[in-house]
Protein backbone atom coordinates (compact mmCIF):
# COMPACT_ATOMS: atom_id res chain seq x y z
CA UNK A 1 0.00 0.00 0.00
CA UNK A 2 2.99 2.30 0.51
CA UNK A 3 3.42 2.85 -3.21
CA UNK A 4 -0.10 4.26 -3.39
CA UNK A 5 0.64 6.62 -0.51
CA UNK A 6 3.74 7.86 -2.34
CA UNK A 7 1.53 9.76 -4.76
CA UNK A 8 -0.10 11.59 -1.85
CA UNK A 9 3.29 12.49 -0.39
CA UNK A 10 4.36 13.82 -3.78
CA UNK A 11 1.26 16.04 -3.79
CA UNK A 12 2.09 17.27 -0.28
CA UNK A 13 5.61 18.07 -1.47
CA UNK A 14 4.33 20.05 -4.46
CA UNK A 15 1.85 21.95 -2.29
CA UNK A 16 4.55 22.87 0.22
CA UNK A 17 7.01 23.99 -2.47
CA UNK A 18 4.54 26.26 -4.26
CA UNK A 19 3.58 27.86 -0.93
CA UNK A 20 7.28 28.59 -0.37
CA UNK A 21 7.53 30.28 -3.77
CA UNK A 22 4.30 32.16 -3.07
CA UNK A 23 5.84 33.86 -0.05
CA UNK A 24 9.33 34.15 -1.54
CA UNK A 25 8.10 36.23 -4.47
CA UNK A 26 6.57 38.65 -2.00
CA UNK A 27 9.75 38.93 0.11
CA UNK A 28 11.97 39.47 -2.92
CA UNK A 29 9.68 42.13 -4.38
CA UNK A 30 9.46 44.04 -1.11
CA UNK A 31 13.22 43.92 -0.54
CA UNK A 32 14.22 44.72 -4.11
CA UNK A 33 11.50 47.14 -5.17
CA UNK A 34 9.60 48.14 -2.04
CA UNK A 35 6.33 46.82 -3.47
CA UNK A 36 4.81 43.64 -4.91
CA UNK A 37 5.36 43.51 -8.67
CA UNK A 38 5.06 39.81 -9.57
CA UNK A 39 1.47 39.29 -8.43
CA UNK A 40 2.80 37.28 -5.50
CA UNK A 41 2.94 33.95 -7.42
CA UNK A 42 -0.77 33.39 -7.02
CA UNK A 43 -0.59 29.66 -7.78
CA UNK A 44 1.30 29.26 -4.51
CA UNK A 45 -1.68 30.43 -2.51
CA UNK A 46 -3.77 27.64 -4.02
CA UNK A 47 -1.30 25.17 -2.52
CA UNK A 48 -2.94 25.95 0.83
CA UNK A 49 -6.30 24.82 -0.55
CA UNK A 50 -4.74 21.59 -1.81
CA UNK A 51 -3.49 20.97 1.74
CA UNK A 52 -7.06 21.27 3.07
CA UNK A 53 -8.40 18.70 0.61
CA UNK A 54 -5.47 16.41 1.38
CA UNK A 55 -6.16 16.75 5.09
CA UNK A 56 -9.81 15.77 4.69
CA UNK A 57 -8.73 12.76 2.65
CA UNK A 58 -5.95 11.57 4.94
CA UNK A 59 -7.82 11.93 8.24
CA UNK A 60 -10.81 9.94 7.01
CA UNK A 61 -8.76 7.36 5.12
CA UNK A 62 -6.40 6.43 7.96
CA UNK A 63 -9.15 6.39 10.60
CA UNK A 64 -12.01 4.94 8.58
CA UNK A 65 -11.66 1.49 10.17
CA UNK A 66 -11.00 2.65 13.73
CA UNK A 67 -13.33 1.25 16.35
CA UNK A 68 -15.70 3.55 18.21
CA UNK A 69 -15.61 4.53 21.88
CA UNK A 70 -13.62 6.65 24.30
CA UNK A 71 -10.32 4.73 24.03
CA UNK A 72 -9.82 5.15 20.25
CA UNK A 73 -11.20 8.69 20.47
CA UNK A 74 -8.58 9.64 23.09
CA UNK A 75 -5.83 8.04 21.01
CA UNK A 76 -6.98 9.88 17.87
CA UNK A 77 -7.17 13.20 19.70
CA UNK A 78 -3.77 12.73 21.32
CA UNK A 79 -2.11 11.89 17.98
CA UNK A 80 -3.71 14.87 16.21
CA UNK A 81 -2.83 17.38 18.93
CA UNK A 82 0.72 16.07 19.31
CA UNK A 83 1.14 16.36 15.56
CA UNK A 84 0.37 20.09 15.60
CA UNK A 85 0.77 21.84 18.96
CA UNK A 86 4.35 21.06 20.13
CA UNK A 87 5.98 21.95 16.81
CA UNK A 88 3.84 25.05 16.36
CA UNK A 89 4.68 26.20 19.88
CA UNK A 90 8.41 25.75 19.23
CA UNK A 91 8.32 27.58 15.90
CA UNK A 92 6.15 30.47 17.14
CA UNK A 93 8.25 30.92 20.27
CA UNK A 94 11.55 30.64 18.42
CA UNK A 95 10.39 33.13 15.80
CA UNK A 96 9.20 35.60 18.45
CA UNK A 97 12.62 35.47 20.10
CA UNK A 98 14.38 35.79 16.73
CA UNK A 99 12.19 38.78 15.83
CA UNK A 100 13.09 40.42 19.15
CA UNK A 101 16.81 39.96 18.51
CA UNK A 102 16.52 41.17 14.89
CA UNK A 103 14.66 44.30 15.99
CA UNK A 104 17.39 45.09 18.49
CA UNK A 105 20.18 44.86 15.90
CA UNK A 106 18.29 46.75 13.21
CA UNK A 107 17.44 43.82 10.90
CA UNK A 108 13.71 44.10 11.47
CA UNK A 109 11.27 46.89 12.25
CA UNK A 110 8.74 44.50 13.79
CA UNK A 111 8.46 44.16 17.53
CA UNK A 112 7.05 40.93 18.98
CA UNK A 113 4.10 41.33 21.35
CA UNK A 114 2.37 39.05 23.83
CA UNK A 115 -0.97 38.87 21.97
CA UNK A 116 0.71 37.75 18.74
CA UNK A 117 2.82 35.15 20.54
CA UNK A 118 -0.18 33.71 22.42
CA UNK A 119 -2.21 33.54 19.21
CA UNK A 120 0.64 31.88 17.33
CA UNK A 121 2.03 29.50 19.95
CA UNK A 122 -1.37 28.19 21.08
CA UNK A 123 -3.12 28.57 17.68
CA UNK A 124 -6.66 29.09 18.96
CA UNK A 125 -6.62 32.39 20.92
CA UNK A 126 -8.05 34.95 18.44
CA UNK A 127 -6.10 37.87 19.89
CA UNK A 128 -4.11 38.95 16.83
CA UNK A 129 -2.89 37.82 13.44
CA UNK A 130 -0.61 34.81 13.94
CA UNK A 131 3.08 35.01 13.13
CA UNK A 132 4.18 33.11 11.09
CA UNK A 133 0.96 33.90 9.29
CA UNK A 134 0.51 30.32 7.98
CA UNK A 135 -0.61 29.28 11.48
CA UNK A 136 -4.10 30.55 10.63
CA UNK A 137 -4.71 27.39 8.59
CA UNK A 138 -4.15 25.21 11.67
CA UNK A 139 -7.28 26.69 13.26
CA UNK A 140 -9.36 25.21 10.48
CA UNK A 141 -7.50 21.91 10.83
CA UNK A 142 -8.32 21.75 14.53
CA UNK A 143 -11.98 22.58 13.89
CA UNK A 144 -12.15 19.73 11.36
CA UNK A 145 -10.46 17.39 13.84
CA UNK A 146 -13.12 18.31 16.43
CA UNK A 147 -15.93 17.48 14.02
CA UNK A 148 -14.25 14.23 13.02
CA UNK A 149 -14.04 13.28 16.70
CA UNK A 150 -17.83 12.82 16.64
CA UNK A 151 -17.33 9.80 14.40
CA UNK A 152 -15.79 7.84 17.25
CA UNK A 153 -19.13 7.97 19.05
CA UNK A 154 -21.63 8.13 16.20
CA UNK A 155 -20.79 7.89 12.52
CA UNK A 156 -24.18 9.31 11.46
CA UNK A 157 -23.68 12.29 13.80
CA UNK A 158 -20.31 12.97 12.19
CA UNK A 159 -21.70 12.94 8.66
CA UNK A 160 -24.62 15.15 9.72
CA UNK A 161 -22.19 17.61 11.32
CA UNK A 162 -20.06 17.67 8.17
CA UNK A 163 -23.17 18.26 6.06
CA UNK A 164 -24.25 21.17 8.25
CA UNK A 165 -20.72 22.59 8.16
CA UNK A 166 -20.66 22.53 4.35
CA UNK A 167 -24.20 23.88 4.02
CA UNK A 168 -23.32 26.77 6.34
CA UNK A 169 -20.49 27.72 3.99
CA UNK A 170 -22.71 27.44 0.92
CA UNK A 171 -25.81 29.16 2.32
CA UNK A 172 -24.19 31.79 4.56
CA UNK A 173 -20.77 32.61 3.07
CA UNK A 174 -18.62 35.08 4.95
CA UNK A 175 -16.46 37.76 3.41
CA UNK A 176 -14.10 37.85 6.39
CA UNK A 177 -10.45 37.01 5.78
CA UNK A 178 -9.46 33.73 7.47
CA UNK A 179 -5.91 35.01 7.90
CA UNK A 180 -6.75 38.05 9.99
CA UNK A 181 -9.93 37.01 11.82
CA UNK A 182 -9.74 38.02 15.50
CA UNK A 183 -12.21 37.88 18.36
CA UNK A 184 -15.69 36.63 17.49
CA UNK A 185 -14.84 36.90 13.80
CA UNK A 186 -12.88 33.66 14.11
CA UNK A 187 -15.98 31.66 15.01
CA UNK A 188 -17.79 33.10 12.00
CA UNK A 189 -14.91 32.18 9.70
CA UNK A 190 -14.56 28.66 11.12
CA UNK A 191 -18.28 28.00 10.80
CA UNK A 192 -18.96 29.55 7.39
CA UNK A 193 -15.73 29.61 5.38
CA UNK A 194 -15.48 28.04 1.92
CA UNK A 195 -12.56 26.09 3.36
CA UNK A 196 -15.14 23.75 4.96
CA UNK A 197 -16.05 22.54 1.47
CA UNK A 198 -12.45 21.52 0.79
CA UNK A 199 -12.29 19.23 3.82
CA UNK A 200 -15.55 17.60 2.71
CA UNK A 201 -14.19 17.07 -0.81
CA UNK A 202 -11.18 15.28 0.63
CA UNK A 203 -13.43 13.13 2.80
CA UNK A 204 -15.64 12.09 -0.13
CA UNK A 205 -12.51 11.29 -2.16
CA UNK A 206 -11.27 9.02 0.64
CA UNK A 207 -14.60 7.16 0.66
CA UNK A 208 -14.38 6.63 -3.10
CA UNK A 209 -10.77 5.42 -2.87
CA UNK A 210 -11.62 3.01 -0.04
CA UNK A 211 -14.45 1.52 -2.11
CA UNK A 212 -12.44 1.20 -5.33
CA UNK A 213 -11.89 -2.41 -6.39
CA UNK A 214 -9.58 -1.95 -9.34
CA UNK A 215 -5.81 -1.76 -8.85
CA UNK A 216 -5.24 -0.17 -12.25
CA UNK A 217 -2.40 2.34 -12.38
CA UNK A 218 -3.78 5.90 -12.57
CA UNK A 219 -0.48 7.69 -13.11
CA UNK A 220 -1.74 9.26 -16.35
CA UNK A 221 -4.69 10.80 -14.50
CA UNK A 222 -2.39 11.87 -11.65
CA UNK A 223 -0.10 13.78 -14.03
CA UNK A 224 -3.12 15.29 -15.81
CA UNK A 225 -4.49 16.43 -12.45
CA UNK A 226 -1.24 18.15 -11.52
CA UNK A 227 -1.23 20.02 -14.84
CA UNK A 228 -4.85 21.09 -14.24
CA UNK A 229 -3.98 22.24 -10.70
CA UNK A 230 -1.29 24.56 -12.00
CA UNK A 231 -3.51 25.77 -14.81
CA UNK A 232 -6.42 26.50 -12.45
CA UNK A 233 -4.13 28.08 -9.89
CA UNK A 234 -2.64 30.39 -12.47
CA UNK A 235 -6.06 31.26 -13.86
CA UNK A 236 -7.83 31.99 -10.58
CA UNK A 237 -5.00 33.26 -8.41
CA UNK A 238 -6.07 33.66 -4.80
CA UNK A 239 -9.20 35.80 -5.07
CA UNK A 240 -9.86 35.43 -1.33
CA UNK A 241 -11.07 31.82 -1.53
CA UNK A 242 -14.11 32.80 -3.63
CA UNK A 243 -16.81 30.14 -3.77
CA UNK A 244 -16.69 29.38 -7.50
CA UNK A 245 -12.90 29.29 -7.63
CA UNK A 246 -12.77 27.18 -4.47
CA UNK A 247 -15.28 24.67 -5.82
CA UNK A 248 -13.47 24.27 -9.13
CA UNK A 249 -10.00 24.07 -7.60
CA UNK A 250 -11.30 21.74 -4.88
CA UNK A 251 -12.81 19.37 -7.44
CA UNK A 252 -9.57 19.32 -9.44
CA UNK A 253 -7.65 18.68 -6.20
CA UNK A 254 -10.02 15.82 -5.30
CA UNK A 255 -9.59 14.28 -8.76
CA UNK A 256 -5.80 14.54 -8.47
CA UNK A 257 -5.80 12.99 -5.00
CA UNK A 258 -8.02 10.14 -6.21
CA UNK A 259 -5.56 9.48 -9.01
CA UNK A 260 -2.55 9.83 -6.67
CA UNK A 261 -3.95 7.11 -4.42
CA UNK A 262 -4.14 4.82 -7.44
CA UNK A 263 -0.82 5.77 -9.00
CA UNK A 264 2.27 3.61 -8.76
CA UNK A 265 4.59 6.53 -9.44
CA UNK A 266 7.21 7.23 -6.79
CA UNK A 267 10.16 9.54 -6.22
CA UNK A 268 12.31 9.27 -3.11
CA UNK A 269 13.24 12.98 -3.03
CA UNK A 270 9.63 14.09 -3.48
CA UNK A 271 8.33 11.54 -0.97
CA UNK A 272 10.88 12.85 1.53
CA UNK A 273 9.73 16.43 0.86
CA UNK A 274 6.17 15.21 1.44
CA UNK A 275 7.21 13.72 4.77
CA UNK A 276 8.82 17.05 5.66
CA UNK A 277 5.94 19.16 4.28
CA UNK A 278 4.62 20.28 7.68
CA UNK A 279 8.06 21.55 8.70
CA UNK A 280 8.47 23.24 5.31
CA UNK A 281 5.06 24.83 5.61
CA UNK A 282 5.53 26.03 9.19
CA UNK A 283 9.18 27.12 9.11
CA UNK A 284 9.75 28.51 5.62
CA UNK A 285 8.58 32.07 6.39
CA UNK A 286 10.98 32.59 9.33
CA UNK A 287 13.80 31.02 7.30
CA UNK A 288 13.13 33.28 4.30
CA UNK A 289 12.92 36.33 6.58
CA UNK A 290 16.28 35.41 8.13
CA UNK A 291 17.99 34.65 4.81
CA UNK A 292 16.64 37.54 2.73
CA UNK A 293 18.55 40.43 4.41
CA UNK A 294 21.85 38.69 3.67
CA UNK A 295 21.22 36.83 0.42
CA UNK A 296 19.27 39.46 -1.53
CA UNK A 297 22.21 41.96 -1.54
CA UNK A 298 24.68 39.14 -2.21
CA UNK A 299 22.65 37.85 -5.16
CA UNK A 300 21.89 41.30 -6.55
CA UNK A 301 24.09 40.75 -9.59
CA UNK A 302 22.19 37.71 -10.88
CA UNK A 303 18.74 37.43 -12.41
CA UNK A 304 15.60 37.74 -10.31
CA UNK A 305 14.44 34.17 -11.02
CA UNK A 306 17.87 32.68 -10.32
CA UNK A 307 18.03 34.51 -7.00
CA UNK A 308 14.59 33.18 -6.18
CA UNK A 309 15.61 29.59 -6.97
CA UNK A 310 18.79 29.88 -4.88
CA UNK A 311 16.96 31.25 -1.84
CA UNK A 312 14.09 28.77 -2.22
CA UNK A 313 16.52 25.85 -2.41
CA UNK A 314 18.37 27.01 0.70
CA UNK A 315 15.11 27.66 2.57
CA UNK A 316 13.62 24.27 1.71
CA UNK A 317 16.91 22.58 2.59
CA UNK A 318 16.99 24.24 6.01
CA UNK A 319 13.34 23.31 6.59
CA UNK A 320 14.17 19.68 5.76
CA UNK A 321 17.04 19.85 8.24
CA UNK A 322 14.58 21.15 10.81
CA UNK A 323 12.33 18.18 10.01
CA UNK A 324 15.14 15.67 10.54
CA UNK A 325 16.57 17.27 13.68
CA UNK A 326 13.41 18.56 15.39
CA UNK A 327 10.06 17.40 14.02
CA UNK A 328 10.81 13.72 13.43
CA UNK A 329 12.53 13.12 16.79
CA UNK A 330 9.80 15.12 18.55
CA UNK A 331 6.98 13.06 17.01
CA UNK A 332 8.79 9.83 17.86
CA UNK A 333 9.36 10.93 21.44
CA UNK A 334 5.70 11.86 21.91
CA UNK A 335 4.28 8.83 20.11
CA UNK A 336 1.82 7.06 22.44
CA UNK A 337 3.28 3.85 23.83
CA UNK A 338 -0.06 2.08 23.59
CA UNK A 339 -0.23 2.81 19.89
CA UNK A 340 3.20 1.29 19.34
CA UNK A 341 2.18 -1.80 21.32
CA UNK A 342 -1.00 -2.17 19.27
CA UNK A 343 0.98 -1.82 16.05
CA UNK A 344 3.39 -4.48 17.24
CA UNK A 345 0.54 -6.87 18.00
CA UNK A 346 -1.00 -6.22 14.60
CA UNK A 347 2.28 -6.97 12.83
CA UNK A 348 2.62 -10.20 14.82
CA UNK A 349 -0.85 -11.34 13.76
CA UNK A 350 -0.10 -10.50 10.12
CA UNK A 351 3.17 -12.44 10.25
CA UNK A 352 1.46 -15.43 11.83
CA UNK A 353 -1.22 -15.45 9.12
CA UNK A 354 1.42 -15.13 6.44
Amino acid sequence: MRRHLDGLQILRALAAVVVVFHHLFYHLDIRLYGETLTNDFQMGGRGVQLFFVLSGFIIYYIHRQDSTGWAPARLYLYKRLVRIFPLTFLVATGWALATLVMSQVGLSERQPDLATWLTSAFILPPLAKPDPIVIWTLRHELFFYAIFLLGFFSRPAFFVAMGVWVLAALAFPTGLSPESAVGWQLLTVLARSNINILFAMGLVTAILVAQRKSDRDLTWLFVTGIVLLFAAGGLFGMQDFGRTETLIFGLISALTIYAAAGSKVTSRPLVFLGDASFSIYLVHLPVIALLAPFLVPALGGISYLLAMVVIATLAIGLCCLFYMLVERPLIRALKPRKAMADQSKTRSRVNQKA
